[in-house]
Protein backbone atom coordinates (compact mmCIF):
# COMPACT_ATOMS: atom_id res chain seq x y z
CA UNK A 1 0.00 0.00 0.00
CA UNK A 2 2.89 2.68 0.44
CA UNK A 3 4.77 1.24 -2.26
CA UNK A 4 1.73 2.77 -3.97
CA UNK A 5 0.71 5.40 -2.75
CA UNK A 6 4.51 6.41 -3.42
CA UNK A 7 4.15 6.06 -7.09
CA UNK A 8 0.84 7.88 -7.09
CA UNK A 9 2.63 10.58 -5.57
CA UNK A 10 5.45 10.19 -7.93
CA UNK A 11 3.49 10.25 -10.66
CA UNK A 12 1.38 13.07 -9.77
CA UNK A 13 4.66 15.18 -8.88
CA UNK A 14 6.14 15.03 -12.58
CA UNK A 15 3.34 15.23 -14.01
CA UNK A 16 3.02 18.78 -12.18
CA UNK A 17 6.51 19.56 -12.94
CA UNK A 18 5.91 19.18 -16.68
CA UNK A 19 3.28 21.33 -16.68
CA UNK A 20 4.93 23.83 -15.25
CA UNK A 21 8.10 23.23 -17.54
CA UNK A 22 6.34 22.61 -20.88
CA UNK A 23 4.55 25.51 -22.55
CA UNK A 24 0.65 24.80 -23.61
CA UNK A 25 -0.85 25.77 -26.62
CA UNK A 26 1.15 27.15 -29.61
CA UNK A 27 5.08 26.99 -29.73
CA UNK A 28 6.94 29.28 -28.99
CA UNK A 29 8.32 31.00 -31.83
CA UNK A 30 12.11 32.69 -31.83
CA UNK A 31 12.15 36.50 -31.89
CA UNK A 32 13.41 37.80 -35.22
CA UNK A 33 16.93 38.91 -35.29
CA UNK A 34 17.14 42.85 -35.02
CA UNK A 35 20.03 44.15 -36.93
CA UNK A 36 22.70 45.60 -34.99
CA UNK A 37 23.40 48.94 -34.64
CA UNK A 38 26.47 49.97 -36.92
CA UNK A 39 29.19 51.52 -35.59
CA UNK A 40 31.17 55.17 -37.55
CA UNK A 41 34.21 53.69 -39.29
CA UNK A 42 36.80 56.10 -38.74
CA UNK A 43 37.87 58.49 -41.61
CA UNK A 44 41.54 56.81 -41.47
CA UNK A 45 43.29 54.52 -44.83
CA UNK A 46 42.32 50.95 -42.19
CA UNK A 47 38.81 52.80 -41.38
CA UNK A 48 38.01 53.29 -45.10
CA UNK A 49 39.05 50.51 -46.30
CA UNK A 50 36.87 48.35 -44.70
CA UNK A 51 34.39 50.02 -45.14
CA UNK A 52 34.59 49.19 -48.66
CA UNK A 53 35.57 45.67 -47.51
CA UNK A 54 32.12 45.64 -46.07
CA UNK A 55 31.00 46.71 -49.25
CA UNK A 56 31.99 44.50 -51.48
CA UNK A 57 31.81 41.09 -48.94
CA UNK A 58 27.56 42.22 -48.73
CA UNK A 59 27.27 42.08 -52.29
CA UNK A 60 27.73 38.66 -52.60
CA UNK A 61 28.58 38.75 -55.58
CA UNK A 62 31.35 36.55 -57.39
CA UNK A 63 32.28 39.18 -60.02
CA UNK A 64 32.20 41.96 -58.06
CA UNK A 65 34.59 39.95 -55.69
CA UNK A 66 37.01 38.96 -58.05
CA UNK A 67 37.63 42.72 -59.45
CA UNK A 68 37.48 43.87 -55.48
CA UNK A 69 40.38 41.63 -54.60
CA UNK A 70 42.64 41.79 -57.60
CA UNK A 71 42.42 45.20 -57.31
CA UNK A 72 42.93 46.53 -53.55
CA UNK A 73 44.71 43.47 -51.86
CA UNK A 74 48.86 43.76 -51.72
CA UNK A 75 50.66 41.53 -54.24
CA UNK A 76 52.57 40.03 -51.01
CA UNK A 77 49.14 39.41 -49.77
CA UNK A 78 47.90 37.57 -52.96
CA UNK A 79 51.18 35.78 -53.93
CA UNK A 80 50.23 33.98 -50.34
CA UNK A 81 46.49 33.76 -50.67
CA UNK A 82 45.16 33.54 -54.90
CA UNK A 83 42.12 36.03 -55.99
CA UNK A 84 40.19 32.49 -56.69
CA UNK A 85 41.00 31.28 -52.99
CA UNK A 86 40.00 34.36 -51.63
CA UNK A 87 36.55 35.30 -53.19
CA UNK A 88 35.52 31.42 -52.31
CA UNK A 89 36.10 32.53 -48.85
CA UNK A 90 34.30 35.51 -48.68
CA UNK A 91 31.12 34.02 -50.54
CA UNK A 92 31.39 31.09 -48.11
CA UNK A 93 31.66 34.45 -45.08
CA UNK A 94 28.31 35.74 -46.93
CA UNK A 95 26.40 32.32 -47.35
CA UNK A 96 26.88 31.63 -43.52
CA UNK A 97 26.57 35.27 -42.60
CA UNK A 98 24.52 36.96 -44.24
CA UNK A 99 25.44 41.08 -44.36
CA UNK A 100 27.80 42.06 -41.89
CA UNK A 101 28.13 44.93 -40.10
CA UNK A 102 30.81 46.65 -37.99
CA UNK A 103 28.83 46.88 -34.45
CA UNK A 104 32.51 47.61 -32.17
CA UNK A 105 35.43 48.98 -32.75
CA UNK A 106 38.25 47.01 -30.60
CA UNK A 107 41.12 48.93 -31.68
CA UNK A 108 42.12 51.04 -34.34
CA UNK A 109 45.52 52.98 -35.63
CA UNK A 110 45.35 54.91 -39.38
CA UNK A 111 46.66 51.85 -41.16
CA UNK A 112 45.14 48.82 -38.91
CA UNK A 113 41.59 48.51 -37.43
CA UNK A 114 40.18 45.61 -35.59
CA UNK A 115 36.10 45.21 -35.05
CA UNK A 116 33.34 43.38 -34.24
CA UNK A 117 31.25 42.42 -37.58
CA UNK A 118 27.76 41.10 -36.72
CA UNK A 119 26.21 39.12 -39.38
CA UNK A 120 22.50 39.61 -40.54
CA UNK A 121 22.12 35.69 -39.48
CA UNK A 122 23.31 35.84 -36.04
CA UNK A 123 26.75 34.93 -36.30
CA UNK A 124 29.86 37.48 -35.45
CA UNK A 125 32.88 37.67 -36.08
CA UNK A 126 36.63 39.35 -35.28
CA UNK A 127 37.43 41.39 -38.16
CA UNK A 128 41.17 42.88 -38.57
CA UNK A 129 41.86 44.60 -41.80
CA UNK A 130 45.27 45.73 -42.59
CA UNK A 131 46.26 48.53 -45.47
CA UNK A 132 49.83 49.65 -46.46
CA UNK A 133 51.23 53.05 -44.84
CA UNK A 134 51.39 55.08 -48.25
CA UNK A 135 48.47 55.68 -51.04
CA UNK A 136 46.99 53.76 -52.47
CA UNK A 137 46.48 51.88 -49.27
CA UNK A 138 46.48 48.13 -50.74
CA UNK A 139 44.91 45.61 -48.14
CA UNK A 140 48.34 43.94 -46.44
CA UNK A 141 46.30 41.87 -44.41
CA UNK A 142 42.62 40.33 -43.54
CA UNK A 143 41.95 38.35 -40.50
CA UNK A 144 38.03 37.28 -40.01
CA UNK A 145 37.49 34.27 -37.68
CA UNK A 146 34.56 33.33 -35.24
CA UNK A 147 34.11 36.04 -32.44
CA UNK A 148 32.27 33.03 -29.89
CA UNK A 149 33.19 29.71 -31.45
CA UNK A 150 30.49 27.06 -31.12
CA UNK A 151 30.97 25.56 -27.59
CA UNK A 152 32.08 21.89 -27.87
CA UNK A 153 29.28 19.41 -27.46
CA UNK A 154 28.03 18.66 -24.11
CA UNK A 155 29.87 15.47 -22.24
CA UNK A 156 27.37 12.62 -22.05
CA UNK A 157 26.95 12.35 -17.48
CA UNK A 158 27.58 9.05 -16.19
CA UNK A 159 24.02 7.66 -15.27
CA UNK A 160 23.49 7.58 -11.68
CA UNK A 161 22.48 4.97 -10.00
CA UNK A 162 18.62 4.45 -9.19
CA UNK A 163 17.80 4.17 -5.74
CA UNK A 164 15.13 1.55 -5.07
CA UNK A 165 11.86 3.75 -3.53
CA UNK A 166 11.89 3.08 0.33
CA UNK A 167 10.13 -0.32 1.49
CA UNK A 168 9.49 0.79 5.31
CA UNK A 169 6.39 -1.02 7.08
CA UNK A 170 3.89 0.73 8.99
Amino acid sequence: MVRLAFRIVSTAAFALALLLVLPLGAEEKAAPLTPPAAVTLPKTPAGEALAVWLDEINSGDENRLTRYIAATFGPELLSRLPVDALKAFHLQTHAEGGKLTAVRIKAERPEKIMVLAQGEKGKQYDVTLAVQEAAPHLVTALRLVPANPEPPPPQPRPSEPVAPPPTGTR
